[in-house]
């Protein structure tokens, strides 16, 4: 009986959920018809997220329209993003997105400062103007926007439309790492670390590395796996093998291509028979080829090429470790570079160019 009655409870939970959820959408909607441009723009979110509403991307456009040529600054604001990543229209337009950015950062949005900021600086949609740039930058940053705060840290830390300036650059890291903002803290750890713009600290570095870890910010995450690959005692890192492969795959996951790189290395030094880091023994061949995957999608030539030549490739190292074993590896390693010396043994010109020609390679 009391499990029957703890099941009613649930129903009619959910069911006022659901009741609730459609009355509000039913008032939005009465509410952006009848030309309130809060509403149109709110309704319009529902329609890009589809909350209340199925989602439907043409019909937030349409929205957010309505609301945007009232001038409602969060309008324009999602109305640029649509046209920036051709959500619900029919391309993408940079400088259609430009044009509503412009609007929504003059009337105050913060995000549209910050984005407009990120579109003269890398000449998205408009001329390149990077002193434009940090004035976008500057006004989204001083409205508390941690995105704009690191961008402007990252301006001042390269000279990048401003007079370079790293105390300026920490500042403004600081400000965004306050805010958990993970690339900000990323970057203060670095400054800390390599004492720029503020004395080294190699306590105050690893405080900021680990709060970068923690709020999964990939190049923080490959970072501190290298670091417990090796150690570092001045960080107070131990070295941990198992630990650092650990962390390297939770970047690799993340597709930093760094981690990448290390973890798909050393499982080829173990394949060809050389000296690893020790890292390959925790990673199956499905890891090794699961990472190679992640890191051709990144468009690393050189894991597309491995990927591609797969099948021939681990035929290759066994022929190469039987020419090894046969001739010795000063041969093999001297006849790779082209050389030939006296005492060469007999046979090995002819087999390695076999070797070379036979569809392995």
């Amino acid at each position: 009986m009391k499990k029957i009655y703890l099941i009613m409870i649930l129903f009619f939970a959910i069911a006022s959920g659901v009741f609730a959820q459609t009355t509000n959408i039913v008032t939005l909607m009465l509410k952006a018809k009848s030309g309130e441009a809060e509403a149109q723009n709110a309704l319009g979110e529902a329609y890009y997220d589809g909350k209340g509403v199925t989602e439907n991307l043409t019909e937030a456009v349409k929205w957010f329209t309505k609301a945007a040529e009232q001038e409602n600054a969060k309008a324009e604001y999602n109305l640029g993003d649509c046209y920036y990543y051709g959500n619900g229209v029919q391309y993408r337009d940079r400088e259609e997105a430009v044009k509503w950015y412009t609007k929504a950062a003059e009337h105050g949005n913060a995000d549209a400062q910050n984005d407009l900021g990120y579109c003269y600086k890398f000449g998205e949609g408009v001329d390149r103007n990077l002193k434009k740039a940090v004035e976008w930058y500057t006004k989204a940053a001083e409205q508390g926007l941690p995105m704009a705060q690191c961008n402007l840290g990252i301006c001042y830390e390269n000279g990048d439309g401003v007079e370079k300036n790293l105390e300026e650059t920490v500042k403004w890291y600081t400000k965004a790492a306050n805010q958990e903002y993970a690339r900000a803290q990323y970057l203060l750890g670095k400054a800390y670390d390599n004492g720029k713009g503020v004395a080294k600290n190699d306590s105050e570095a690893m405080k900021w590395y680990l709060k970068a870890v923690k709020n999964n910010y990939p190049q923080a995450v490959s970072y501190y796996g290298v670091m417990l690959l090796v150690g570092d005692k001045q960080k107070g890192v131990t070295k941990n093998i198992p630990e650092g492969v650990k962390y390297l795959r939770k970047a690799a996951d993340l597709k930093n291509l760094d981690a990448i790189q290390v973890l798909v290395g050393d499982y080829l030094s173990k394949m060809q028979g050389e000296n690893d880091l020790g890292i390959s023994k925790y990673l199956s061949y499905a890891d090794f080829v699961k990472y190679l995957k992640i890191g051709a999608e990144q468009g690393n030539q050189d894991m597309k090429t491995i990927l591609a030549n797969l099948p021939n490739f681990k035929s290759m190292i066994a022929q190469e470790k039987s020419l090894v074993a046969k001739y010795g590896q000063r041969a093999y390693d001297n006849i790779k570079k082209g050389k030939v010396y006296i005492g060469m043994p007999e046979g090995i010109l002819t087999e390695f160019r076999t070797f070379e020609t036979d569809g392995s390679r």
